[in-house]
């Protein structure tokens, strides 16, 4: 009788379930949490009329990320299409699927250390710690954190795949393997690790004895798919001129500690902040990780050399090319390289031991899921709201621009001019070219009827920020209320040049021209405006003469 209950209790579906109830229990209060105006208002708000329309699904495979040109990731623009389609501008179902999404690759992350041939119960151990861990809190309480949650859904799937194919060699699981490549390449470029990764497993961890020929054909297959993956994407980004060599060899040199702050967060995650920045974050607690860890693992006689170096590979190669191209440390980024540092964690010797006595390991691992839990439900209210966001932002990294301008833009928001000039002017302090923040003045002083200081700090923006749609558009109302009809008719064609999917812009345009009675261009505008889904006032329709 006991022995039945242990197999019902330790059987697949109950540990599954045991990660599901989990999962919920400690986030199920995200699923009511707000738009934080981070990346999130882009898909909600920004660009919900557009993912709401399932006829532009084809169009997310042949254009940049919404957020940014330099991007291409339309499987991720995918998931919030979907959202959209179902659930429009609602966070709820937002949240919900980041929620199911990190219960999938917990579940996954138990199969991987299996397959690395960890103990069972060291295995699950390890697997709830990854659901609880406060570090990952902004996957998956945050909505943009998607990004890195559905990158490690495929990519733990391909790498399983892989895994079947070196253990059965049927080609099905090479075909799988690619395919979540694919997948997940299309989500995140930090992919581009993964087929290396695949190679340093089969030579170190499963000590393949294919010959090195039959290695070089599945080599050739990577390399087919990596090399078409690129072909794609070389053809669609934009904006690359803005980002060239020496900002990305500025911004990898800028990031490179943050390895350390990144480790001390995962096994010391005492110093966690939705906006971390260089400046702000301490390195103390990842010196002493890396001490003690470093420590372990040399007194650990029973260590293995070969998946000590895997799951360092691991961690720091999918964390090295997001140190591109970006000066913000978010903490989401360690989602799939954690699986490294729990590789790590899972040599030491201590750890072994606990394996070997269920009952220490209980104890052990049950005290550590529950501290680690309290401080996810915790830290997790931080993303409630975009106050409460913005406030943390601004406490915790002070001397970031991007915090003060946000913090700003929220008081904007609320009508409170007066605390958002305050943020702006400090974000200017901290950085004279911060984007954003002379539109964002201009926007004020236009409301105080201080209009050539409005007209004054939006030519600053457009100095600073010359692709930025916003100013552009901001400076045509300014111009339409000074009656300077020529020079709004030209700034908000700039921002139809910026941004083709500007719905205001083409309604200013559309309404100008009726004013100006030339009904052609009038009705250009408005048939763009009909293609776009949006809805035109009869009184419009029949004034162009559009049936």
């Amino acid at each position: 009788m006991m022995n039945q209950i242990r197999k019902i209790i330790f059987s697949p579906i109950s540990l599954f379930l045991g990660i599901v109830v989990i999962g919920f229990l400690i986030y199920k209060k995200s699923l009511f949490f707000q738009v934080t105006y981070l990346d999130d208002n882009v898909w909600l708000l920004d660009y919900g009329w557009y993912l709401k329309n399932p006829s532009n699904i084809p169009h997310l495979f042949a254009q940049p990320d919404l957020i940014t040109g330099i991007f291409y990731r339309p499987i991720l623009n995918l998931s919030f299409m979907l959202n959209a389609i179902w659930a429009g501008s609602a966070p709820f179902l937002y949240h919900l699927t980041n929620i199911i999404i990190h219960i999938l690759n917990s579940w996954l992350i138990f199969v991987l250390l299996k397959k690395f041939r960890y103990p069972r119960n060291l295995s699950y151990a390890c697997t709830l710690l990854f659901i609880v861990h406060p570090v990952l809190t902004q996957a998956v309480v945050w909505i943009p954190g998607r990004t890195d949650s559905l990158l490690a859904l495929f990519i733990f799937l391909s790498f399983v795949c892989f895994i079947k194919f070196l253990e059965s060699r049927q080609n099905r699981y090479y075909l799988g393997t690619l395919l979540f490549f694919i997948l997940a390449f299309l989500t995140k470029e930090t992919t581009i690790v993964l087929p290396l990764l695949c190679v340093l497993y089969e030579n170190f961890i499963f000590k393949s004895k294919r010959p090195y020929m039959k290695q070089f054909k599945a080599a050739l297959g990577w390399g087919i798919v990596v090399g078409a993956l690129l072909w794609i994407r070389a053809g669609i980004v934009i904006d690359r001129k803005n980002y060239d060599l020496f900002y990305a060899i500025q911004s990898f040199i800028e990031n490179m500690p943050s390895l350390i702050s990144y480790v001390g967060k995962i096994f010391l995650p005492l110093n966690l902040s939705v906006l971390p920045i260089a400046r702000d974050t301490t390195l103390l607690y990842g010196i002493i990780t890396v001490v003690c860890l470093t420590a372990g693992l040399f007194f650990s006689k029973q260590k293995r050399m070969n998946y000590v170096w895997f799951g360092l590979c691991w961690f720091v190669l999918f964390l090295l090319p997001s140190f591109v191209f970006s000066f913000l440390n978010h903490e989401y980024r360690v989602y799939v390289p954690i699986l490294g540092c729990l590789i790590l964690m899972l040599e030491m010797d201590f750890i072994k031991g606990l394996g070997e006595n269920n009952q220490k390991l209980i104890v052990f691992f049950g005290v550590l899921i529950i501290l680690l839990a309290n401080i996810t439900f915790r830290h997790s209210d931080q993303f409630k709201d975009r106050f409460t966001f913005w406030g943390n932002a601004v406490e915790t990294s002070p001397h970031s621009p991007l915090a003060h301008r946000n913090l700003g833009a929220m008081y904007h928001l609320e009508g409170s001019f007066d605390k958002a000039e305050v943020e702006y002017k400090k974000a200017g302090t901290l950085n004279a070219r911060e984007p954003m923040i002379h539109n964002n003045l201009g926007l004020i002083y236009a409301t105080r009827n201080k209009l050539v200081e409005a007209e004054e700090e939006y030519k600053l923006e457009m100095k600073i920020n010359p692709l930025y749609d916003n100013v552009y558009y901001n400076a045509g109302l300014l111009y339409l209320r000074q009656k300077r009809f020529q020079e709004a008719e030209a700034a908000w064609k700039k921002t139809i040049e910026l941004n083709p999917k500007y719905i205001d812009a083409y309604k200013q345009l559309a309404v100008y021209y009726l004013n100006q009675r030339n009904f052609m261009e009038a009705a250009n505008y408005i048939q763009q405006l009909k293609k776009m889904g949006v809805q035109i006032p009869s009184s419009m329709l029949r004034a162009a003469n559009i049936h």
